[in-house]
């Protein structure tokens, strides 16, 4: 039954008198029988000073006190003492001491039933003391489901501070969690005094004084039962097994591990294979992974919550969830047999909140380098089918600039979502990969499973969009990077070839036929050109070719000012596919030009007789004598 904050359901007694100090110094001694008309006249009185009427305000500074019908007094107390006139505590009082402290003397765990838990609670100011004997009667009223239950008094000492202890014994249907008693009205503390052959019934609350003592902290709160222990009681019969949950009560997402032990009550053992368990995730079965545990009395299996678990509790599937060769101390195999009534799922208090998350982020493009306009597929597979409304986005990492594969329109309903992405100018990526965990953007859209947000979260990037080989971006144009010679720098005369080289930034491929030109600068004034010879494949450089050719003549052979690679009509491509970004030979740096890389002079003149001399004088010369 649900916990109220009210009066107590069972009204007490109040003995104007006592011992103790202040308005309490006097000892009264208890009255016979015969008194009892006396005794009721002046508890009246008492009644009618410190109260107002019921319904009324109070007349003094002396608490308020609800006033209970006759017929409202359990059947605990004898009708012959269900005076109406008599107080009990009044919720709406605020307490000016501490409340009466409480606590379990039973150690944690659960409870089946037969089983007993004792409660122990204590005024910090003891009670009055009387010359007399009393028989208690005092009881705490207990939250154990349909049915609410009294721990009884077990035994007390009455000196200050005032110990009682209580003991319940749990009943077959009783039900709860985390056991905590019904309100803070739920302590009563009625005794039966004896004097003289006479009873007289007290709840100890103090009529000259402004506080109660029978009110207990707030059930859930600290300084309640539940607050300072973790009792579960579960009205069946103890079974030789159960499942219970190690990992406290709370909410568990995807990639979250949960810790259940099976309890057998004694210490367990087992051979051969370990020991299985069967969890009910959102009615599938899911397999615990055994932990740790042999000759023990418990046995600990964990379980990763896994994307598409749903939302709801967690407990076990089937009464036969749980499987193994487990024997006991003395060796005889325990029925492992679960309770029907699923105890994981009532004592645990675990709740799982795992949608359908993405479970592979993948593209069924080919293994390739892709270059600008290309298009790039994006699969993102989620761990079951999903709702998609709006545009959600991916974002990749493309280079300077990260780029976004877009939603394609028409998945929706399926485990797997398609996204395009198309390669601009620039974009660079040796290996595509998106950008992190969080890369998947609903861009004001949704994406939902079950009704629920789907989980976005992507596996950690790094591996790239394909188990094998790679996707290459490219959208990066190649370029004429320079032009020089192998030969060795000198003087090329007629005839002679001197063999050029151009340099790309990158390996390119010419079409099929295409024979490329580069005009040169041979100092001759005619337009002279290098005939150049494509490699057949990939290639980052370009084979080109000049014979010296009559009339060259140049200190410094270079290609010619402002002078481009003539592809006729054909053309140059990098991997991916992007064509030459311009075919302009460079003019500077000077180390990337042809006259600045090297120093190779052209001569082509043919050497000519201008006249013969001697150096001998004029006249004749006898014979044998030497001209020169």
């Amino acid at each position: 039954m649900a916990r109220q904050e009210g009066p107590a359901r069972a009204p007490s007694r109040t003995v104007a008198g006592g011992g103790g100090g202040g308005a309490h110094a006097a000892r009264r001694p208890l009255v016979h029988a015969r008194a009892l008309p006396v005794l009721a006249a002046v508890s009246l009185a008492l009644a009618v000073a410190a109260c107002a009427p019921l319904g009324g305000q109070a007349a003094g500074p002396a608490p308020a006190a609800w006033l209970p019908a006759p017929d409202s007094f359990p059947a605990l107390l004898p009708a012959a003492h269900a005076d109406p006139h008599l107080r009990a505590c009044d919720p709406s009082q605020a307490l000016t001491t501490a409340p009466v402290s409480i606590r379990f003397n039973s150690p944690d765990g659960v409870y089946f039933a037969g089983d007993n838990v004792s409660i122990q609670a204590y005024h910090p100011t003891g009670i009055h003391s009387f010359s007399a004997t009393y028989v208690p009667h005092s009881y705490v009223r207990l939250e154990t489901g349909d049915i609410d239950r009294n721990a009884t008094h077990a035994e007390h000492r009455s000196a200050s501070p005032m110990h009682v202890n209580y003991t319940y014994t749990v009943q077959e249907g009783d039900r709860s969690r985390d056991l905590d008693y019904l309100s803070r009205l739920a302590l009563h503390w009625n005794f039966e005094f004896v004097s003289q052959g006479s009873t007289i019934f007290s709840n100890f609350f103090d009529v000259g004084s402004d506080y109660y003592k029978c009110q207990l902290p707030v059930p859930g709160e600290a300084g309640s039962l539940s607050a300072q222990g973790n009792v579960s009681v579960l009205g069946i019969a103890r079974p030789d097994a159960y499942v219970r949950a190690v990992t406290p009560a709370g909410e568990y997402g995807a990639g979250d591990t949960v810790t259940v032990a099976a309890e057998f009550g004694g210490t367990a053992s087992y051979s051969g294979a370990d020991p299985s368990l069967a969890l009910n995730v959102s009615g599938t079965p899911r397999a615990a992974e055994f932990w740790k545990g042999n000759n023990t009395e418990s046995f600990l299996f964990n379980y990763t919550v896994q994307h598409g678990d749903g939302t709801g509790g967690l407990g076990y599937h089937g009464t036969d969830a749980l499987r193994g060769a487990i024997v006991n101390g003395s060796g005889d195999q325990i029925d492992l047999a679960l309770p029907a009534t699923d105890t994981l799922a009532f004592l645990g208090g675990i709740v799982l909140n795992a949608s359908d998350g993405v479970a592979s982020v993948t593209s069924p493009n080919a293994s390739a380098a892709y270059g600008s306009g290309s298009v790039i597929r994006v699969n993102v597979t989620f761990t079951g089918p999903v709702t998609v409304s709006g545009s959600p986005r991916i974002e990749l990492e493309t280079g300077a600039t990260d780029r976004n594969a877009t939603y394609v329109p028409g998945q929706s309903g399926g485990a797997s979502l398609l996204f395009e992405y198309e390669v601009q100018g620039g974009d660079s990526s040796p290996n595509l990969d998106y950008t992190g965990i969080s890369s998947l953007d609903l861009n004001g859209g949704a994406i939902t499973s079950g009704g629920r947000a789907a989980d976005l979260a992507l596996p950690e990037p790094g591996a790239g969009l394909l188990p094998e080989g790679r996707i290459e971006v490219d959208g990066v144009a190649p370029r004429i990077a320079n032009v020089t010679s192998p030969d060795d720098d000198g003087t090329y005369g007629t005839g002679t070839v001197v063999n050029i080289t151009v340099g790309f930034t990158e390996p390119v491929r010419f079409d099929s036929g295409a024979s490329p030109m580069m005009p040169l600068d041979t100092g001759g004034g005619e337009s002279r050109r290098a005939a150049c010879a494509p490699a057949s494949g990939l290639s980052a450089e370009l084979a080109c070719a000049y014979t010296v050719e009559k009339g060259d003549a140049t200190a410094d052979l270079g290609t010619a000012a402002g002078a481009s690679l003539e592809l006729g009509g054909a053309a140059a491509r990098d991997a991916a596919g992007n064509g030459l970004y311009s075919a302009a030979l460079p003019a500077s740096p000077p180390e990337a030009t042809l006259g600045g890389s090297k120093d190779i002079a052209l001569d082509t003149e043919v050497p000519a007789v201008l006249r013969v001399t001697s150096p001998n004088g004029t006249g004749p010369h006898d014979a044998g004598s030497e001209i020169h």
